[in-house]
C-alpha cells in the first residue's frame, strides 16, 4: 500500500480511523472541499471504560474489528491513512501499512502513565509516519517519544456553529458549563463557580452536561439543570439558547466544545496557559480563583453590550485560527510532506 500510487498530490484518497470529538468527521468534511476522496471509518472499541481485567477479555473482539477494518481500507486502495487515538497505530502495525497517528488527550495523558500500557503506546508512536497532538498540553507527554511531533489545531465547521439569526432571549440570563464532569476537567472547580454564582447572583439560569466520571455526584446539586447527551447535530442549537458558556477549568486548554461555542459566538470563561502558540491569544475570559471566575461569568450576563462584543471577538478569533477549512489545507501540506518522502 503506497501513500499516493502515481496519483496527483491534489486528489488524494484518504481514511481517518475512529472519530474523536467529531474531529476526524469534520477534517473530512474540509479535505472533500479540497477535492480529496476522505472516508471516515469508525470503531466501536466496546468495553473502552471496563476495568483492565475484562478489556483483557475483549480482546478477541478487538482483534476481530482491527482486522476487519484493515480489509476495507486494503480494499480502499488509500493514500493516506490517518489514525486517530495513540494506541490504535497498532492497526497499521499488524496491517503492515505506513499511517499517520492522533493523539488527542487521555491516550497519552494517562495511558502513557500507566506501566503496562506505555510499552505499546510508545511502539505505536514511534512507527507512525508522523505524529499529531491535538491540544498543546499533550506535548509534554508525547515528544519526549516522538521529538517530531506536530501540533495541529482542532478544526471547528464555522458554517455549522455559528451565531444563531435573531436577538431573542431568555427572560432569565443562562449559562452553560459545557464540559464533562470529569475530574480531568476541573469539575469540583466549575461546582466552586456555580456555587458562588448561585449565592451573589441566584437570577442565573444555570445548565451542566450530563456526563463525565463524577455525574452521579452532582447530578442532584440543587438549582441546576443536568443536560442530556445531546447528538453532535444538535449541538449548535443548544450552545445558541445559552448567553454564556464555561469550559474545561484544569487544563488549560481550549477544547472542542469551547471552540464550537466561540464559533456560535458566546462568550466563554475557562482557563487557557498556552497563549504563545498563537499569533494573538484567544480571546478566554480567565481567572485565578473560583471568585474571579464567577464574576467575569456575572459580568457577562449583566452587560449586554460587553457580551455581544466578546462573542463577536470570539468567533471571529475562531473562524482565524481554527476554521475546517484552513486546519484541511494545513493538515493537506503534511500529507505531502509525507507523501513525498514515501514516493
Amino acid at each position: 500500500m503506497n501513500w499516493r500510487e502515481g496519483r496527483d498530490a491534489r486528489a488524494m484518497r484518504i481514511a481517518l480511523v475512529n472519530d474523536i470529538a467529531h474531529v476526524p468527521t469534520t477534517l473530512a468534511e474540509g479535505l472533500r472541499l479540497r477535492g480529496h476522496r476522505a472516508e471516515v471509518f469508525q470503531l466501536q472499541l466496546v468495553g473502552g471504560k471496563l476495568p483492565t481485567w475484562a478489556k483483557v477479555l475483549l480482546l478477541p473482539w478487538r482483534g476481530a474489528e482491527i482486522y476487519h477494518l484493515n480489509r476495507r481500507l486494503r480494499a480502499g486502495r488509500f493514500d493516506i491513512i490517518h489514525i486517530h487515538f495513540a494506541y490504535l497505530g497498532w492497526a497499521g502495525i499488524l496491517g503492515r501499512y505506513p499511517y499517520i497517528l492522533h493523539c488527542h488527550g487521555t491516550d497519552v495523558r494517562r495511558n502513557l502513565n500507566q506501566g503496562y500500557q506505555r510499552p505499546f503506546i510508545a511502539r505505536s508512536l514511534q512507527n507512525a509516519e508522523k505524529v499529531f497532538f491535538s491540544t498543546p498540553d499533550l506535548a509534554e507527554h508525547v515528544l519526549p517519544i516522538r521529538p517530531d511531533a506536530v501540533w495541529l489545531p482542532n478544526p471547528t465547521n464555522t458554517d455549522r456553529f455559528r451565531p444563531k439569526d435573531g436577538t431573542g432571549r431568555a427572560s432569565r440570563p443562562r449559562v452553560l458549563f459545557i464540559s464533562a464532569l470529569s475530574r480531568i476537567k476541573g469539575v469540583e472547580r466549575a461546582f466552586e463557580v456555580i456555587a458562588l454564582l448561585q449565592k451573589h447572583a441566584p437570577e442565573i439560569e444555570i445548565a451542566v452536561m450530563g456526563f463525565g466520571d463524577q455525574l452521579a455526584r452532582y447530578r442532584n446539586w440543587p438549582g441546576i439543570s443536568v443536560v442530556g447527551r445531546t447528538p453532535y447535530a444538535r449541538m449548535p442549537s443548544l450552545i445558541q439558547g445559552y448567553d454564556v458558556v464555561v469550559g474545561q477549568l484544569r487544563l488549560g486548554i481550549i477544547s472542542m466544545s469551547e471552540q464550537e461555542a466561540m464559533a456560535c459566538g458566546k462568550p466563554v470563561v475557562g482557563e487557557f496557559r498556552y497563549p504563545e502558540i498563537y499569533p494573538e491569544p484567544p480571546p478566554i475570559w480567565t481567572g485565578e480563583t473560583a471568585e474571579e471566575l464567577a464574576a467575569q461569568v456575572i459580568r457577562l450576563l449583566r452587560d449586554e453590550d460587553a457580551r455581544r462584543e466578546a462573542g463577536r471577538r470570539c468567533r471571529e478569533w475562531v473562524c482565524k485560527y481554527h476554521d475546517y477549512r484552513l486546519v484541511a489545507q494545513l493538515l493537506e501540506t503534511h500529507y505531502e510532506s509525507v507523501a513525498r518522502l514515501e514516493a
